[in-house]
């Protein structure tokens, strides 16, 4: 039950699925809309959809069938009632001509007037502009809105129930000053048989002096039985309330002779090595007797038992054997009626012990087509064991094996793998089975690996890049992709000699990097390097017990040495004190200090004079002999320690 939605501009609701986006009322007989889409920090439109609507009922019927499908939980109206909005429909320029129908965003839809957007991410903000070719119809752009899930607010309170054993009627009342909604889902159990499952069921509204009654009426019902019901609400645009509470109904008609089974339970009674059943039940008019049924089947054939006195509430089938399913029902038979069959329970004698531990020491090996397993039992009561065999390391594994006796403590089992798939990896493991019939957990499982399949895929792709600090990160292709065998793989380096034309290697290949299948990846970063060193790689794809690929070409890299630029800005002067020397202070950073050399006319070879923190660019000598000509060249040393070129020189005549 909702009101109409009626809007002159643009207007968008949040809904289950999407947002809804409401044009106005203007219905695009003989002219279209077309609406886009943005998100709202995006200055890009993208096109939703164009409409324009053939008023034919065929045209009608399909727009209704396109709309169901991206949110079925509207209710699609049936022929009398959709004939009515066809007839309205050939007739109506503006949506106020559809009277009820503006209440449904799913006819709103099938009539043009608006759009389910289900095309959206969760906690995404967005906008829409609608234009479109009639003059009627101005451009219009709505407020931003999020896709966020809502939950509106319904006070519900159950009313009553009506069970009629052909039916069950049910009533939940909400305030008319409250938040009324649109519809709602119905969900039933067979109680101690089912879970709660949505139904179909006949609904509809009805209204008194301060309440609206949500009347339900579920026809798909059977006399004698209990059921629970509750109801989820939700709005027009199909977001769901507060589920309600769940009420018991029993589906007895008034003054009925027959009691309806509440509790019915079969459990192991190990100190008396029976099934003990237990049960209760309405009060009984006239209750004659209860018979109880038994089968080793669910579907049956169903045996009498036992015939019981109305006051028994308990009964003990001793005549079971143990880790046994048996199945149960309950006849409950008045002095004029024969009772219906009551809810199945099933009951099994548990074993006393417990198989706690797994065989031990598990081994395989493989010899032609045949594989041996052997392991150690673990505890004494085992009476013997099953055998589990799975494709693939992490398949499902399934029993292969008959109960193979043994109270010996090394066992063995030979399996036959001839017809099994030769490109195939086989799993297997054990289970102990002890002598109160319970089996204990799987032990560790072996592999075998037929000989077609040790053939592993040599990686290829290899490639090497250098990052900061000197580092190099090496790829290759996922080779996963190609077997499934591969479970990870071996990184080989060696120094190379750093020369263009020759890679001739200086050491032998060491593994530097090892992974496998619980952390598997085609990538590694080498922060080893050394600057002005040359490095070969190469890579191994690696399998279950030690089988290895060949090893795919190398690729070298060089790590050439990144030396800082030298100090520019050189100049010198004098104070007839000393010769100063200055130089701009660099840009760069994770600089360490500067050197300052000097030599004179006599020698050209420079000679390091001074060593300055970084911070300081200007270096004063003193105490030099006159009569000479002086030069001077400053270099940089970075954090590592890599010292620049020399400057550009520059000189001085000292007199």
């Amino acid at each position: 039950m909702s009101a109409p939605i009626f809007s002159q501009n643009l207007q968008t609701y949040v809904g289950k699925n999407g947002i809804f986006i409401l044009f106005g009322k203007n219905i695009p007989i003989n002219f279209n809309y077309q609406l886009e889409r943005k998100i709202a920090a995006s200055t890009e439109w993208e096109p939703v959809t164009n409409i324009t609507v053939d008023r034919s009922t065929q045209s009608l019927l399909l727009r209704l069938r396109q709309a169901h499908r991206k949110n079925s939980f509207y209710e699609v109206p049936g022929d009398t009632v959709f004939k009515r909005f066809s007839k309205l429909m050939n007739r109506a320029v503006i949506s106020d001509s559809l009277y009820e129908f503006n209440a449904s965003p799913l006819m709103l839809e099938t009539a043009g007037l608006g759009y389910f957007d289900t095309e959206v991410q969760a906690n995404q903000t967005y906008q829409y502009r609608l234009t479109s070719n009639s003059p009627k119809v101005s451009e219009q752009t709505s407020a931003p809105i999020r896709f966020v899930a809502q939950k509106p607010k319904y006070e519900l309170v159950f009313n009553k129930s009506l069970p009629e054993e052909d039916l069950v009627g049910l009533e939940w009342r909400i305030s008319k000053r409250g938040n009324l909604p649109f519809s709602w889902k119905v969900y039933r159990q067979y109680y101690l048989q089912t879970t709660m499952q949505e139904i179909p069921v006949i609904k509809f509204f009805t209204a008194s002096r301060d309440s609206v009654i949500l009347r339900t009426i579920d026809r798909q019902t059977s006399a004698k039985r209990l059921y629970r019901y509750m109801i989820i609400p939700y709005d027009a645009f199909g977001n769901e309330g507060t589920p309600s509470d769940t009420i018991l109904v029993k589906n007895v008609k008034p003054y009925s002779d027959i009691p309806i089974l509440q509790h019915f339970t079969a459990d192991s009674d190990n100190q008396r090595r029976g099934i003990l059943l237990k049960w209760s039940f309405d009060k009984a008019i006239a209750l004659k007797d209860l018979q109880l049924y038994r089968s080793k089947s669910f579907e049956g054939p169903y045996q009498a038992i036992a015939t019981l006195q109305p006051a028994d509430t308990t009964y003990l089938d001793s005549k079971v054997e143990p880790i046994e399913t048996y199945f149960y029902y309950l006849q409950m038979n008045s002095l004029y009626n024969q009772g219906y069959p009551s809810v199945k329970v099933a009951g099994m004698l548990e074993g006393i012990e417990q198989a706690v531990l797994p065989p031990k020491n598990l081994t395989i090996k493989q010899q032609g087509t045949t594989v041996t397993l052997s392991w150690t039992r673990s505890e004494r009561n085992t009476r013997g064991y099953y055998v589990y065999r799975g494709e693939g390391y992490k398949g499902k594994q399934v029993q292969v094996s008959d109960l193979v006796y043994s109270k010996d403590s090394l066992v063995s089992y030979t399996d036959n793998i001839q017809n099994l798939d030769s490109t195939q990896v086989y799993s297997y493991s054990v289970v102990s089975f002890n002598t109160s019939y319970n089996t204990s957990p799987n032990s560790n499982s072996v592999y075998t690996v037929p000989s077609a399949a040790l053939s592993l895929p040599t990686p290829i792709g290899l490639a090497a890049y250098r990052q900061s600090n000197n580092k190099v990160l090496v790829i290759w292709k996922d080779m996963t992709v190609i077997s499934p065998y591969v479970t990870g793989y071996e990184l080989y380096r060696r120094e190379v000699e750093v020369n263009p034309t020759s890679n001739k290697a200086l050491d032998d290949y060491k593994i530097i990097f090892q992974n496998s299948v619980a952390n598997i990846q085609n990538s590694f970063i080498d922060s080893l390097g050394i600057a002005g060193k040359s490095y070969e790689y190469a890579v191994k794809s690696v399998g279950h017990y030690n089988f290895q690929s060949a090893l795919s070409a190398p690729t070298t890299i060089l790590l050439n040495k990144v030396l800082p630029p030298p100090p520019a800005g050189l100049k010198v002067i004098t104070d007839n004190q000393s010769i100063i020397v200055e130089w701009d202070k660099p840009a760069l950073k994770n600089l360490k200090n500067y050197k300052v050399y000097r030599f004179d006319s006599q020698s050209r070879t420079p000679l390091l004079v001074q060593t300055l923190p970084v911070g300081i660019n200007t270096y004063k000598d003193a105490g030099l002999p006159k009569g000479k000509d002086y030069f001077y060249k400053v270099s940089v040393v970075d954090s590592q320690n890599q010292e620049s070129i020399l400057s550009d020189e520059v000189g001085i005549s000292w007199q």
